[in-house]
């Protein structure tokens, strides 16, 4: 196209090689805009997201700014653009199959010129590029590591951009469609942010807060840009309080015990219980150093299993329900050591044992240990393990003991205890 062109009003209508890059890069800033206003800011791996979703209703928005500095054309001339975009998601509580909730989405954004080069006849703050678009979208709501992280993604729509030829008297205003796909995400554009999501409990029926990352839309044409993204959310469900039954069991913080630290399948670390939560198979729980939690179990009946404010770990992997009992497994301690420790323990008063879990309560409960399991519908007694050997003992009520190695069953009644010892060690 042209080099100069005739002067109106005291500024210069025509192009330059900087004007049509800057047509052109628009476009794609637009495009990258949209893209964003639509995309997924990846985090830590999320689970329970069924769970963590279900029924959230409200608002989800999206705010963009963005400053371009282009790059000097072949004449030289240098152009500065500013873009704002904002796209607003709106949750009806509905969840698709793949755990992400149902929305609609609007938006609509702005591009004009705070610099005069290259020469333009539209003055510097006034709209070049308006555009809209809105469609069906899809917001991810989900828990992790005591925080949640709200998602909005990326779906395929058409969105209308009017391009402001008219100002320049040479053309008419340009209404355009364009198709784009789902976005790579802002996260990947950025190639740095990670959000924080919110902390809340796992339980909340509201999550509202602010997060503001980088964002630069990578393109072809060499720019020097500054952006910013800012999410916001504001939204509710109804109340989220587990119960127990069909094969679910529910954990829930043990009055007056500091709470457990549980790690559900999937997760990458453990996570304070501060409110009822289910647990499925697989979760680990660590009750040590005086913790505790309340388990309720699928039939009725409820049991506080916790530690003592010693060395020795509490952790127990619930297994689920194995014989219409809450099977709980001891984990951990440190068996390889034992050699040492029992040698090192001859004369030197109590022995101590390499893991311990206290249970007291209603249910059908069974604790494992090494070499025996304790079966009980309703009492109060310990599981530990030595080295050599597993020890039940009994407070109150009666304990149903298994001993794995020599296959027999018995029952355990109040104030005694029984030691399972493992193959090849001295009898009981």
């Amino acid at each position: 196209m042209g080099g100069t062109g005739s002067a109106r009003d005291g500024r210069v209508r025509g192009t330059s090689t900087a004007w049509a890059v800057l047509v052109t890069v628009s476009a794609l800033t637009i495009g990258g805009l949209i893209s964003g206003a639509r995309a997924a800011v990846s985090g830590p791996a999320a689970q329970d997201s069924a769970q963590a979703g279900n029924g959230w209703s409200g608002t989800v928005k999206v705010v963009e700014d963005i400053d371009h500095t282009f790059e000097p054309g072949n004449d030289g001339l240098i152009a500065h653009v500013a873009y704002h975009d904002e796209a607003v998601y709106t949750l009806s509580g509905a969840a698709t199959p793949e755990g992400l909730y149902v929305a609609t989405m609007r938006g609509s954004g702005v591009g004009r010129y705070t610099g005069t080069k290259p020469g333009s006849c539209v003055p510097p703050g006034d709209p070049y590029y308006q555009w809209s678009y809105d469609g069906p979208a899809t917001v991810s709501v989900t828990y992790a590591s005591g925080r949640y992280m709200v998602v909005p993604k990326g779906v395929p729509l058409t969105y209308t951009i009017v391009r402001r030829d008219s100002a320049c008297g040479a053309f008419p205003d340009q209404t355009m469609s364009f198709n784009l796909p789902a976005p790579i995400g802002l996260a990947e554009e950025t190639r740095a942010f990670r959000p924080l999501g919110q902390s809340a409990s796992q339980t909340a029926t509201s999550l509202s807060g602010t997060e503001t990352l980088p964002f630069a839309p990578p393109f072809a044409v060499p720019t020097l840009r500054i952006g910013t993204a800012t999410l916001t959310w504001d939204l509710t469900r109804p109340s989220q309080t587990p119960a127990p039954g069909n094969g679910r069991v529910v954990g829930a913080p043990a009055p007056g015990r500091p709470p457990a630290r549980v790690k559900v399948p999937g997760s990458s670390g453990f996570d304070l219980l501060t409110s009822s939560q289910n647990m499925p198979p697989g979760t680990t729980v660590d009750v040590s150093n005086g913790a505790g939690v309340s388990l309720s179990a699928p039939k009725g009946g409820k049991a506080v299993f916790y530690g003592e404010k010693d060395a020795v770990p509490s952790v127990f992997v619930l297994r689920g329900v194995i014989g219409g009992f809450v099977e709980l497994r001891l984990v951990g301690g440190g068996f390889k050591a034992c050699a040492d420790r029992l040698s090192s323990a001859m004369g030197k008063g109590p022995e101590r044992p390499v893991r311990r879990l206290w249970g007291k309560g209603n249910g059908s409960f069974r604790t494992k240990g090494r070499y025996a399991s304790a079966a009980v519908r309703g009492t109060w007694w310990l599981t530990a393990d030595y080295c050599d050997r597993t020890v039940v003992s009994v407070k109150q009520g009666a304990t149903t003991v298994r001993d794995e190695v020599k296959k027999k069953t018995l029952t355990v009644k109040a104030g005694k205890s029984y030691s399972a010892f493992g193959p090849g060690k001295r009898g009981h």
